[in-house]
């Protein structure tokens, strides 16, 4: 058991190295930059302009930027974000409590539907409603979440008028 878990843990960290390597040279190949989401003056000068690449470190070669970039992320620091003008990691602690709360309300979910379909499923082996759960199952597992998370939104959202589906909630 313990060699499983050390053997994965082992096999996790090149993964995210890996992940983040992509995800930052996808960052970087997007038009624009860090500097053209904090510049909000049309008519800033060119030197101006290069001076804040310098001192961002803009200027300098990817693989430097990414070890800046991972150097500041393992220490918690996620830069500031350029609409609210705090710092990222301000941002994620305040939704971080509302993201708990989601997260176990989903999982009390799960086990509510899941414990009895299990239960159904194993006493009536081979019959039509456990073949129903199955195919239910398979096709749970199998369709991507997004899928499921458009339908159920369409549903719920639009047909049945439970929860809200525009910008604003509750009017």
């Amino acid at each position: 058991m313990w060699k499983f878990i050390t053997r994965r843990i082992l096999l996790m960290i090149p993964q995210l190295f890996l992940l983040s390597l992509i995800v930052f040279l996808l960052a970087k190949a997007m038009p624009g930059d860090a500097l053209t989401g904090a510049i909000n003056d049309p008519g800033i000068d060119r030197e101006t302009i290069a001076e804040m690449r310098e001192e961002m470190g803009l200027n300098n070669p990817w693989y430097v930027q990414y070890m800046e970039w991972a150097g500041h992320a393992l220490t918690g620091d996620f830069g500031v974000s350029y609409t609210h003008k705090i710092p990222v990691s301000e941002i994620v602690a305040q939704r971080l409590v509302n993201t708990f709360w989601l997260s176990l309300t989903a999982v009390v979910f799960v086990y509510i539907i899941s414990i009895p379909l299990g239960i159904i499923s194993g006493r009536w082996n081979d019959s039509l409603v456990d073949r129903m759960i199955t195919g239910y199952t398979y096709i749970g597992f199998a369709a991507p979440l997004f899928i499921f998370a458009l339908i159920m939104l369409f549903i719920f959202g639009f047909q049945l008028g439970w929860f809200p589906t525009g910008g604003k909630c509750c009017t």
